[in-house]
């Protein structure tokens, strides 16, 4: 095991500057050192002053001052120790002064978020402990830039989404702590290797949703041969008509409450619990070209649901509940080219449904109750149009 002097190293951040939309501080720390339990052992550490507060997520740290110890430097300081002050964000650049970090321990500070460009500036971190904070979100790249990390320990958070892909990979892995969330009450301590992953990622799925609300993994992703920067949508539960969403979350940013993700041109939500469009989806969303919703329970689809979409190119609606269509669906929604009904319940179509889009390329309707077709040109369509009136009404 590593060797580590131990610290407790007094952080006080102090407001030297603002600019644009960046706040600067100068880190003061004073500098102990001490034991500190676990796998860490004797730490070198940074203690912030109670008097500290970190209110914004655009905080940097611009320099670090303080009298070390012995002979020490900014380099030999192993852990980050921050208790009981408002620290609702992890600054950037800390990690380009104290290279070094090991450990880092939040308790009691408000820490309302924790993503992977938050962490990526400690490579070498092994233990991260941020317990009774306001933590609601895990997305699933949070601790890709920390491949040796052995300890994680967010308790009595407000834990509600966690994208369980992020129980891939920690092959060092000696305790995992999720206990008294919101949706998952589970720790795990053992030997490296032994971690029973698959039963927290269990509970996970069971529980762990966003009531009206959305978290996206942002990508590029096709949408039928189409590249778009997309909000995949994970963690979904909408379960009634003429919701409205409280809030978009994202993993670059996740404390969006109201700013509409204008640079978003496709949704892809699949296999989650989405029976319904949400009725402000536009204002979240409000540039959608694309939309995909896989094996999601969707009951129905109506004008109302996408007429804000006017630039809608592709719409994919795969394996969901639908059992109707009305004439006026599409009457928003002219330049539409590729629309699937595939594995649906539709057992009426009024006749006319295909009638405002004149740039049609691809349709189908296979594996329906009433209609079992696809088609890729005009003349098909002429033959959809046909069967749609034979059988569907």
């Amino acid at each position: 095991m590593i060797k580590f002097c131990q610290i407790f190293v007094i952080i006080n951040l102090v407001l030297i500057s603002q600019v644009s939309s960046h706040t600067y501080v100068t880190l003061y720390c004073s500098f102990t050192n001490g034991p500190f339990y676990s796998i860490i052992g004797n730490a070198y550490q940074c203690k912030v002053q109670e008097t500290t507060m970190i209110k914004y997520e655009s905080t940097s740290i611009d320099n670090v001052n303080g009298i070390h110890q012995d002979i020490n430097s900014n380099e030999a300081v192993d852990m980050l120790w921050v208790r009981g002050t408002i620290f609702y964000y992890i600054p950037a650049r800390i990690g380009h002064y104290l290279t070094n970090l090991q450990a880092i321990w939040i308790h009691q500070c408000g820490l309302k978020v924790l993503k992977y460009e938050n962490l990526k500036q400690f490579p070498k971190l092994r233990y991260i402990y941020a317990g009774q904070n306001q933590l609601e979100v895990l997305a699933s790249d949070v601790f890709k830039g920390n491949p040796n990390i052995e300890w994680i320990d967010l308790q009595k958070n407000k834990l509600k989404f966690i994208d369980g892909e992020i129980f891939t990979v920690f092959p060092l892995m000696q305790n995992l702590n999720l206990k008294k969330n919101y949706c998952v009450d589970q720790h795990h301590y053992g030997k490296v290797g032994h971690i029973h992953f698959e039963q927290i990622k269990h509970e996970i799925d069971m529980n762990c949703h966003l009531p009206n609300e959305i978290f996206c993994a942002m990508q590029e992703m096709s949408h039928q041969g189409e590249n778009y920067y997309t909000c995949s949508g994970k963690g979904t539960a909408i379960n009634n008509k003429n919701v409205t969403i409280s809030r978009i979350l994202h993993n670059q940013n996740l404390t969006i409450i109201s700013n509409p993700l204008n640079e978003t041109q496709g949704l892809h939500i699949r296999y989650q619990n989405f029976s319904n469009f949400p009725r402000n989806l536009h204002e979240f969303l409000p540039n959608l070209i694309a939309i995909q919703i896989i094996g999601s329970q969707l009951k129905e689809l109506n004008s109302k649901d996408i007429k804000n979409y006017k630039d809608l190119k592709s719409l994919w609606l795969p394996l969901n509940h639908i059992e109707n269509l009305n004439n006026s669906v599409f009457a928003y929604n002219e330049k539409l080219e590729k629309l699937s009904f595939y594995g649906n319940r539709l057992k009426f179509i009024k006749s006319q449904i295909l009638m405002p889009l004149k740039f049609l390329k691809f349709v189908s309707f296979e594996k329906n109750i009433c209609i079992d077709i696809a088609a890729e040109t005009s003349e098909k369509f002429d033959i959809i149009r046909s069967e749609i009136n034979e059988k569907c009404n």
